[in-house]
């Protein structure tokens, strides 16, 4: 399943989702309250995003317990920290590997495990205290 719209700007990606002949489905636009839905329902996250600001569905993603694959760029590393596995989404071997890695169910569940620990550090307390600790420091 993958969430969002077929772009045909992608001809490999494409061209590879089309040998499947049905097996791969485009949702199209999912509103905001059914992507827990669909994170808890995955078997692995795969972010392969060149450019990303932050990467909230990352954050999302290992909150609902999912393994997680990231880029290695931008933004990405710096949320996952080793919570997730990160690759050079260029790397078509490297995601694929990283993909068969995360279903492997030991290492998946470590994955999950590290990304539910990881998603904590990104809760509305834990940025309200963050920034308090900021605010005392520049007084």
């Amino acid at each position: 399943v993958v969430v969002g719209s077929r772009d045909s700007s992608y001809d490999a990606l494409t061209r590879a989702i089309d040998r499947y002949d049905g097996e791969v489905v485009f949702t199209g636009y999912v509103p905001d309250d059914h992507l827990p839905l669909l994170y808890n329902l995955a078997s692995v996250f795969v972010y392969p995003s060149e450019y990303e600001g932050f990467g909230l569905p990352v954050v999302e993603a290992m909150q609902s317990g999912t393994p997680v694959l990231v880029s290695n760029q931008s933004s990405l590393p710096e949320v996952a920290e080793g919570a997730a596995i990160t690759v050079d989404p260029a790397d078509t071997d490297a995601v694929a590997s990283g993909f068969t890695e995360l279903l492997d169910g030991r290492a998946g569940e470590q994955y999950a495990d590290k990304g539910i620990q990881r998603a904590r550090d990104f809760s509305w307390s834990e940025s309200a205290k963050q920034i308090n600790a900021i605010f005392n420091r520049v007084r």
